[in-house]
């Protein structure tokens, strides 16, 4: 844990001091319970890859309109509710190289840890909730500003397959940042995916 904490410091820097919280909530958190892994096949690690797309609403983008999308990777010991995310997303005008605009996300990363449980009265569906940090990058005068960024979501998995399923996710994030006494980077945004999932135990 400790190892993975260093490259995630590398990653997201200024925000280690809230690793140590993270590592306590892990371990207080990461012991098996009975009901929330369905696959007889898990041996240590249940893992879910997550890819989605969405967007959001800006008033600062010309048609108030930001497109993207997420790649995401599940981290749970066997039999517990709780899990940790490892996630990159970007929202845009256009493709990712193309992010001009300081409303633009061209680069995001975030450690999330999530809390999920059975949706009652729905076969094969679980609902889920994170919360966590993150950097984010975007475009201005010609280089790029970053900041640090704090997000939570809800959202809805469903196991369609044995290995496949489809994710929906809500979620709010927030982020600002000033340069030279003009607000560069400002987010308040609820942000909408919808995708496919994948899941495998090792």
């Amino acid at each position: 844990m400790s190892g993975l904490l260093r490259v995630l410091s590398g990653l997201l820097p200024g925000t280690m001091n809230m690793f140590p919280v993270l590592g306590i909530l892990a371990c207080a958190t990461m012991a098996p319970t009975a009901h929330a892994v369905d696959s007889n096949d898990c041996k240590n690690v249940d893992l879910t890859v997550r890819w989605g797309q969405g967007g959001f609403r800006d008033s600062r983008a010309e048609d108030g309109k930001l497109g993207g999308g997420q790649l995401a990777l599940d981290l749970t010991r066997c039999g517990s509710p709780f899990a940790f995310t490892l996630s990159s997303e970007y929202y845009t005008k256009g493709p990712v190289p193309d992010a001009k605009h300081s409303y633009e996300i061209s680069n995001m990363y975030a450690l999330n840890l999530l809390y999920t449980e059975p949706l009652p009265g729905f076969e094969r569906t679980d609902y889920f909730l994170s919360a966590g940090i993150g950097r984010l990058k975007v475009p201005y005068q010609g280089s790029k500003v970053d900041s640090e960024l704090f997000n939570f979501g809800a959202g809805l998995h469903w196991k369609r397959f044995e290995h496949f399923g489809f994710y929906a996710l809500v979620k709010f994030l927030y982020a600002q940042e000033d340069v030279g006494g003009e607000t560069v980077i400002d987010f308040n945004e609820t942000i909408l995916l919808l995708g496919v999932s994948y899941r495998f135990s090792l």
